[in-house]
């Protein structure tokens, strides 16, 4: 049965947490972290999400750097906004239906020099809507060539 997702982090301590590990729980969406200012990894693997928590549900101001997110039925990323996020190293959408990646998203965020891993499944590249888009921008062939560095595939 589905967990209430905001009774999930209403006994932990905001200021001192710095990991949270919801993996293998039945959620319909990562509840508001917003507060947790020390969190740096934030993982959500297998827990039936249809999609990655809003920027807003996010603490800026954290040193988060990891979003895991495998094995979920996660279709578009990343959000609008996570280049807000100024530590964030990875997002690891592995195991994940996909049908769009926001190219111009992930372009944002690449432009933080701390963000190297965007991890996808290499078969699913071809099956995204905006395909030739991604694939562009992997090349480097938009977006001023910022897409080239990143790692994707794992």
């Amino acid at each position: 049965s589905d967990v209430c997702s905001s009774d999930l982090v209403e006994f932990l301590d905001p200021e001192s947490t710095e990991k949270l590990d919801f993996s293998n729980l039945s959620l319909d969406e990562i509840p508001d972290l917003s507060q947790f200012n020390k969190l740096d990894t934030l993982l959500a693997n297998n827990c039936n999400l249809t999609k990655l928590p809003p920027v807003e549900h996010l603490p800026k101001e954290a040193p988060l750097s990891l979003i895991g997110v495998q094995n979920n039925s996660i279709t578009e990323g990343p959000p609008k906004g996570y280049s807000e996020l100024p530590r964030l190293f990875a997002i690891t959408l592995k195991d994940n239906p996909l049908k769009r990646i926001d190219v111009d998203e992930l372009a944002k965020i690449n432009e933080n020099s701390s963000f190297i891993r965007f991890a996808i499944d290499r078969d699913i590249v071809d099956k995204l809507d905006n395909s030739q888009e991604f694939k562009d921008f992997m090349e480097g062939k938009t977006h001023n060539g910022v897409g080239a560095p990143i790692m994707y595939f794992m």
